[in-house]
């Protein structure tokens, strides 16, 4: 989730369409896992019949959520976008109790909605911004958050397949799917390809190894909850790296994320009360 939090700054320093970032995104994040595991993981070149379906579709899910995601950061403001864009563990808050049979204490619950309020608060939206809602960039982070809850739910379903060989799949198949539609007609030279690649290999290769076998040991509330660590890491390197000031309304959003993962630390019988 750290590593997630730090994306939006790269993608502000990338002067790209959101498709052709996806594109790069999905291709080097494809060439570095194929490297990793060709050297480190040969033994994970193998994916279970059982595994092949959720595994495709979680690559869709995963274009699907950052195409809109980055539209939505063209379209209205990355404040907007980003509010609503975590609405997506809300989403997921909800499924989980309604739909798949999901416990969890008071504590628990009432720490996502506060986590969610928090992250909300952390981006700096303001009555304004809501007053000034640009409807397309609110629908693009709306769909963008619907695609990012699926993807955790569809995550679930990958149970033996290794991480670095599912991210593989859904890079690759993502990369030949956006090359029908990325804009190939820029100028290479111009490009940060630092930039491009850092985002691909650090923030696509590393990133989703992690995302993917962490999350099939852990609770979807669990999950949910440390997906809000993501705006307090961005805020900070918003601050220390770009200079901005936290304002009185962001710091009281930080404080009411650290709340909540405090209420999922202190909660009793967390054990058990969190199944899979």
């Amino acid at each position: 989730m750290l590593i997630s939090g730090s994306v939006g700054l790269l993608v502000r320093l990338i002067d790209l369409s959101p498709i052709n970032i996806v594109f790069f995104r999905c291709v080097f994040g494809a060439l570095t896992l194929g490297i990793y595991i060709l050297v480190f993981k040969k033994s994970a070149m193998r994916i279970p019949r059982s595994d092949l379906l959720p595994i495709l579709g979680c690559g869709f899910v995963l274009v699907a959520n950052w195409i809109f995601l980055f539209a939505a950061f063209k379209q209205t403001s990355i404040t907007v976008a980003v509010s609503i864009y975590y609405l997506a563990p809300v989403f997921v808050t909800l499924y989980g109790l309604f739909f798949l049979n999901q416990t969890g204490t008071k504590l628990i619950i009432l720490g996502i909605f506060l986590a969610f309020f928090g992250a909300a608060l952390v981006s700096g939206i303001t009555i304004e911004d809501i007053l000034s809602l640009n409807i397309l960039g609110a629908s693009y982070a709306f769909l963008a958050a619907v695609f990012y809850a699926a993807l955790i739910l569809l995550s679930k379903n990958v149970k033996y397949t290794d991480s670095a060989m599912t991210s593989l799949v859904q890079t690759t198949v993502g990369a030949l799917i956006l090359s029908f539609f990325a804009n190939f007609e820029i100028e290479f030279a111009d490009l940060n390809w630092g930039l491009v690649v850092a985002i691909g290999a650090v923030h696509t290769a590393l990133l989703y190894i992690l995302f993917f076998h962490g999350i099939r040991s852990s609770p979807i509330l669990l999950v949910v909850l440390l997906g809000f660590i993501d705006p307090l890491f961005a805020i900070l390197l918003d601050r220390f790296i770009l200079g901005s000031q936290i304002s009185s309304i962001q710091l009281l959003g930080v404080v009411c994320i650290i709340t909540a993962l405090a209420l999922k630390a202190f909660s009793e019988n967390k054990t058990e009360q969190l199944t899979e």
